[in-house]
């Protein structure tokens, strides 16, 4: 995400039809192909930032698993960190 690398950002998506993505935003889900073809544009649209305090959580029953990645994101051109 700092680099806006799409690629990499594009390679680390599963291919998955359950995938999904919780934005900040209200109303920001996303999901399957539209989240692959999205996400990299996003991600190369962020100004420069840093990830602070990250945490991840992963949970598994059986063949079906989800995680939870949790960052204070730190934007340095305006000092907030979210």
């Amino acid at each position: 995400m700092r680099t806006c690398d799409r690629d990499t950002v594009g390679n680390l998506l599963s291919r998955d039809a359950a995938l999904r993505y919780v934005g900040t935003a209200t109303g920001e889900l996303w999901s399957g192909d539209v989240l692959r073809r999205g996400l990299p544009d996003h991600f190369a649209e962020v100004p420069d930032v840093s990830c602070r305090n990250q945490s991840t959580e992963a949970f598994e029953q059986g063949s079906t698993g989800c995680a939870f990645w949790h960052p204070d994101i730190h934007f340095h051109d305006t000092g907030v960190t979210s």
